[in-house]
């Protein structure tokens, strides 16, 4: 049994409804509901009633989920006094991608402020390869960045991966439809990412066009993820940017998924090999513990 079964079964049981749990977790919902029948084929029993319009629990569900409540306090309570014997003090040194301060970090961040307050933690945005080198170099301590890292001397954890979406104008929401097609996508101006500065979101947006014989239109380069949504809010075009972008509502401008399977970009964190501190082990397991179940 593990914790994430837990975590997934607790949510359904309170919530009483899977897409909710599901949103609650920030996870896919046929994962969660895999988690949850993993959960119950350990138990050998039913821990849930689910018909077509609703969900209720079983007898035994409604004794697992005052044992779950408890056992996930525990595990809570075991990284406090783990933290707290290791001495979590101290201070970090933490680098990230835009996406990890706007997006990952604030949630892990207040957790480790209210748990271990004299834990000093310094943040600094650039981008994958800045990171890695400043590693290296004894810079920073922790890097949240896409993976892989080419450096032997460093250890990196996928935490999860993410689609493109589809930033159109508002003025072309309705002709884009739900789910705009590539061949419409390719008609539009495009806004896109240098290849100098940003070569993996540059190269994975060409390849995506190319992979089903399109030929974007490029109108414009920018560096700047939010440069690029006022830009699309503008009527100049359309961009192709990560889906977290997507929470943030921005004047002018509409979300669209991308038809068939689009790419996808990875997410994870870096560290030097055999480091030492505690303060790093108490962000990282931090930064596991809020890592949606895949």
């Amino acid at each position: 049994m593990e914790l994430r079964q837990v975590r997934c079964f607790v949510a359904v049981a309170e919530e009483l409804h899977f897409r909710r749990a599901a949103e609650r977790l920030a996870m896919a919902q046929a994962a969660l509901s895999h988690q949850v029948r993993l959960l119950e084929e350990e138990m050998g029993c039913a821990l849930l009633f689910r018909t077509t319009r609703q969900v209720s629990l079983t007898a035994a569900g409604i004794a697992f989920l005052a044992e779950g409540r408890r056992l996930l306090e525990q595990a809570e309570q075991v990284l406090r006094v783990t933290r707290a014997a290791a001495g979590a003090g101290g201070s970090l040194r933490i680098g990230g991608i835009d996406q990890a301060l706007v997006a990952v970090l604030p949630p892990v961040l207040a957790r480790l402020h209210a748990e271990t307050p004299e834990l000093r933690i310094t943040l600094t945005e650039g981008s994958s390869s800045e990171q890695e080198a400043d590693l290296v170099r004894h810079r920073i301590d922790l890097a949240f960045l896409r993976p892989p890292v080419s450096d032997d001397g460093l250890a990196c954890t996928r935490l999860f991966d993410e689609p493109f979406v589809a930033a159109v104008p508002e003025g072309l929401a309705a002709e884009a439809g739900s789910l705009p097609s590539w061949s419409w996508l390719a008609g539009q101006p495009l806004i896109g990412y240098p290849r100098h500065s940003r070569p993996l979101l540059h190269d994975l947006t060409m390849r995506q066009f190319a992979a089903r014989g399109c030929r974007p239109q490029p109108v414009q380069e920018v560096t700047e993820k939010l440069t690029m949504l006022q830009l699309v809010g503008q009527g100049i075009g359309i961009a192709l940017v990560p889906r977290w972008l997507a929470r943030f509502a921005m004047p002018g401008v509409a979300f669209r998924p991308l038809p068939e399977a689009a790419a996808l970009l990875s997410f994870g964190m870096a560290w030097r090999r055999g480091d030492p501190s505690p303060a790093l082990a108490a962000v990282r397991d931090a930064v596991l513990w809020h890592r949606p179940a895949a």
